[in-house]
């Protein structure tokens, strides 16, 4: 029974992403690809999803458009190195964070998520808004 879904999608940015919230208490389960995803997704309640990859804001907008598909009601968050660009597709995130590199700020992003206690604003506006 998971609570929280960590998708490790090509290379990941925090390698122990899982361990994290597994450690922290939280109900974690990892997956690498998208189908893996969406199959948890339907056989557990899922809360939040973590998107966790190197890969291009280009692709992650796709993987998070279709876990939204699969999960609407799931908060998810996208941990990347931003480096946005003017003209890029939005990622349909509730949460963006750029600088994945503090386990105990990631911790408490996810338990916000699970608790539903993230602002209803632009993801990486919202990500400043954790404590």
């Amino acid at each position: 029974m998971a609570t929280v879904l960590v998708l490790n999608y090509g290379e990941p940015l925090q390698r122990l992403m899982g361990w994290f919230l597994r450690d922290s208490g939280l109900d974690a389960v990892e997956a690498t690809e998208v189908d893996e995803a969406t199959e948890i997704i339907r056989t557990n309640p899922v809360r939040a999803v973590v998107v966790n990859s190197c890969e291009s804001l280009e692709a992650l907008a796709e993987v998070v458009d279709k876990l939204r598909e699969t999960i609407a009601d799931a908060r998810i968050i996208v941990l990347h190195r931003g480096g946005h660009v003017e003209g890029e597709p939005p990622i349909n995130a509730d949460l963006c964070i750029h600088d994945p590199d503090s386990p105990e700020y990631l911790v408490q992003a996810v338990q916000a998520a699970v608790g539903d206690r993230l602002p209803e604003i632009e993801p990486h506006e919202a990500a400043e808004e954790i404590p």
